[in-house]
C-alpha cells in the first residue's frame, strides 16, 4: 500500500465535503449551474450561458446558517482549566500564535459543516537536558494542531488484546520551499503517524526528483518521563461521536437545497431578463413607409409622434414572467427553514417562546452534541500535552458551552421566585441559580459570592 493511498470512506465523502465547502463559502458557484443546450457548441450558445450565469443570484443561506451556528456555540467563552505549565495554550496552542479558543472555533466550523475534523498533539524532536532548558525558555513545547477532513486521507485501527488502537493516520499537508530567486514553491507533504511494535513514530514523506514518495524525516517522540508513546496522540472530532467512521456532513442537505435554489434563481433571472425586453412591432407597414419614417426621423423612444399607415397598428410585445420558477424558489426557502436555516427577516412576526423553542430545538440538539465532542477532544489533547511536560493532568478541563437556550422571565416570575425563597419554600442556592439562568445575576459569580453580597443588603418586605 502506497503512502498516498486513500481510505474508502475518504473517497466516498470527498465530493460531499467539497460541496459543503463551496456552497458555505460561496466558491466555484458556476460549477453548480446546469449548462443550457450542452449539445450546442456555437459561440452564440456559449455567450448565452455566460450571461445566464452572470445574471444568477446566489443566496448564501447555508453559509450564513453555518456561521450563525458557530456564533451561537461560542456566544459564551469556553472554560479552560490547566496547570501552569500549559497556561500558554490560552494564547498560543499551535505555535503560530492561535489561541485554543480560536482553534476550537475553526474545528467547530469543520464539524458543523462536514461532521469531521482531527486534532493531534505534536512535540519537536529533542533530547535530554537540552530539551528541558529549551522548555524553560519556551523554545520547545507541545502544540495542538487541527486538520480538515480533506487532509486526513487514510487511517487504520489495530486490535491489541481487548482494545482497538489507532495505529495509522496519514495527513496531507503543504510546505513552502524558498528558492534563490525569491520565489516560493508550495509542495505537498504527507505526515504519517504510525504505531509500530507498540511505539509511536512521526514521519514526514516528500516526493523525490522522480516523483516517488520517500521518508524525509522520522522520529519517535518521548514523553516528559522519557518514555516512548504507546498510542498515537491524535483524535477524530465528529458530529455524532469522535470515532473514526465518517458521519454524513451536517450541512450537505441544506447545501443541496441551496444549490437547487441557486439554479432556480438563474432560471428566474433569465426569465425576468427575457420577458422584460419589450419588442416593438408595427402592422400594415411596407418598404415605402419605412423609408418615410427614416426621412422624418421617427424612431422609438424619441417622444415624437410615430405615425403608422391607415389601418396599421403599433405596440409592444412582452412575455409574461414565469411564476413557476419563483414559486420553486419560495418552496426551497421553506425547505431550508425546515432544516434549520437562519435568515435575517425584517418585520418578522413576533413568536411565542414555545414557537421559538420548538423551531430551534433540533438545531440546538445538534450543536450540543458537537460542542460535547469538541470538549472531549480538546480535554484529551490537553492531557496528552501535560504528559509531554510531565505535568499533572488530574484537573485539566476544556469545556465548550452546550447550553444554547436564552431564557427570559417576567418581573412577576422574578417576584414569585424571591417570595418563595423568603417564605422558606425554595433554597437560596436554587433562587440564585434561577436568577443566573435568566440573566438577573452574573452567571460567572459563585453562589457564595452572591450570598455574601446579599447578606449586607437590606432585603425589602415583599408584602409592603
Amino acid at each position: 500500500m502506497a503512502i498516498d493511498f486513500q481510505h474508502g470512506e475518504y473517497k466516498n465523502n470527498i465530493e460531499a465535503w467539497k460541496t459543503v465547502a463551496d456552497i458555505c463559502g460561496s466558491l466555484s458557484l458556476n460549477d453548480y449551474l446546469i449548462e443550457l443546450n450542452p449539445a450546442d457548441t456555437s459561440k452564440d450558445n456559449a455567450l448565452r450561458n455566460e450571461q445566464y450565469k452572470l445574471r444568477a443570484v446566489f443566496y448564501a443561506v447555508a453559509g450564513y446558517t453555518r456561521r450563525g451556528m458557530i456564533g451561537t456555540m461560542f456566544q459564551k467563552p469556553p472554560i479552560i482549566e490547566v496547570p501552569e505549565a500549559l497556561a500558554y495554550m490560552e494564547t498560543n496552542c499551535d505555535g503560530a500564535g492561535i489561541s485554543i479558543f480560536q482553534q476550537s472555533q475553526a474545528v467547530a466550523f469543520e464539524v458543523v459543516g462536514k461532521s469531521r475534523s482531527g486534532l493531534c498533539v505534536s512535540y519537536p524532536q529533542s533530547e535530554g537536558e537540552a530539551s528541558k532548558a529549551d522548555l524553560l525558555a519556551m523554545k520547545v513545547y507541545p502544540t495542538i494542531h487541527y486538520f480538515k477532513p480533506e487532509q486526513i486521507i487514510n487511517w487504520r485501527y489495530t486490535t491489541v488484546g481487548a482494545n482497538s488502537l489507532l495505529s495509522l493516520v496519514v495527513i496531507s499537508e503543504t510546505e513552502e520551499v524558498e528558492h534563490d530567486d525569491y520565489t516560493v514553491e508550495t509542495i505537498e507533504v504527507l505526515r504519517e503517524l504510525a504505531l509500530t511494535d507498540g511505539v509511536f513514530t512521526d514521519s514526514k514523506w516528500k516526493k523525490n526528483k522522480n516523483g516517488v514518495w520517500e521518508v524525509a524525516e522520522s522520529f519517535a517522540p518521548t514523553d516528559g518521563a522519557g518514555n516512548f508513546w504507546e498510542i498515537i496522540p491524535f483524535t477524530f472530532v465528529g458530529a455524532n461521536d469522535n470515532a473514526a467512521q465518517v458521519d454524513q456532513p451536517l450541512m450537505i442537505d441544506l447545501a443541496k437545497i441551496n444549490i437547487g435554489h441557486f439554479r432556480n434563481s438563474a432560471d428566474y433571472e433569465d426569465s425576468v431578463w427575457f420577458s422584460g425586453q419589450a419588442q416593438p412591432f408595427m402592422t400594415g407597414v411596407d418598404a415605402n413607409w419605412v423609408e418615410v419614417m427614416r426621412e422624418n426621423k421617427m424612431y422609438i423612444g424619441s417622444r415624437n409622434l410615430l405615425g403608422v399607415p391607415e389601418g396599421g397598428t403599433f405596440g409592444f410585445a412582452s412575455a409574461s414572467p414565469n411564476p413557476l420558477v419563483r414559486q420553486a424558489m419560495i418552496d426551497k426557502l421553506d425547505l431550508m427553514v425546515g432544516l434549520g436555516a437562519r435568515f435575517i427577516q425584517a418585520n418578522s412576526a413576533v413568536k411565542t417562546a414555545t414557537q421559538a423553542e420548538g423551531e430551534s430545538s433540533v438545531q440546538h440538539s445538534v450543536l450540543s452534541l458537537v460542542a460535547a465532542n469538541i470538549t472531549e477532544a480538546y480535554t484529551q489533547c490537553l492531557i496528552w500535552s501535560a504528559r509531554y511536560l510531565n505535568a499533572p493532568d488530574t484537573d485539566i478541563k476544556y469545556a465548550v458551552n452546550q447550553d444554547f437556550t436564552n431564557p427570559t422571565a417576567t418581573a412577576q416570575e422574578l417576584q414569585a421566585v424571591v417570595a418563595s425563597w423568603m417564605q422558606g419554600a425554595m433554597p437560596m442556592s436554587d433562587m440564585i441559580a434561577w436568577q443566573q439562568k435568566h440573566g438577573f445575576v452574573n452567571p460567572e459569580k459563585q453562589i457564595d459570592e452572591v450570598t455574601n453580597e446579599l447578606s449586607v443588603v437590606d432585603v425589602p418586605d415583599l408584602g409592603e
